[in-house]
């Protein structure tokens, strides 16, 4: 019987078969916001910014099937979780300080003024700007670590059999420490 590293997570990522081919070349490229700027080049996921992987491959897959028009891929994310700082949305501690945190940030100024410049579609970029500000600004002092490596959540991605659900339909990674990512593979090609 194989054994099974528990400290290597298997993830899905999405994509065509371009920027598969570049991600296998090349690794992954994140984006991140400057603070200091009241634009968005690129607008955060609900999760704020970093590489977004599904723990479910089926999952995965409806996703790619109803997101990108033709040449699909999933590609196979090994993850290490060794030493790897999680802000983890399904752990119920972490879901209360960001609960908490997200409704003084709700009464601040900056929120008002995001959400004019926001339009939400069916990623809530507002949420994703909100976990940025936490763990830019208050990581160390709410989680106990100064680098978040990577966001987990169940999230509820918006396919054709999810209209109207409130049940979460997967649990999702934002990796943001790219470094952590032991090895990447096309798994699937369609």
């Amino acid at each position: 019987m194989e054994l099974v590293n528990i400290k290597i997570k298997e993830l899905y990522h999405g994509t065509t078969k371009e920027c598969a081919n570049s991600i296998t070349a090349n690794g992954f490229k994140l984006t991140s916001w400057n603070f200091n700027s009241s634009t968005f080049k690129d607008k955060p996921g609900t999760l704020g910014y970093g590489i977004y992987a599904f723990s479910q491959s089926f999952i995965c897959e409806k996703y790619i099937h109803e997101k990108i028009q033709d040449n699909r891929v999933i590609i196979l994310i090994k993850l290490n979780l060794d030493h790897l700082n999680i802000f983890d949305l399904t752990n119920e501690e972490h879901n209360e300080i960001y609960q908490k945190f997200r409704e003084r940030f709700m009464r601040r100024p900056i929120y008002k003024a995001l959400r004019q410049q926001l339009r939400n579609g069916s990623q809530s970029e507002l949420e994703g700007i909100m976990l940025e500000h936490l763990i830019k600004h208050n990581s160390e002092e709410l989680l106990g670590f100064k680098e978040c490596d990577c966001v987990k959540s169940w999230t509820i991605s918006v396919l054709s059999d999810t209209i109207n659900t409130k049940i979460p339909n997967g649990i999702e990674y934002c990796i943001r420490k790219v470094e952590s990512i032991v090895e990447v593979e096309i798994w699937k090609e369609d």
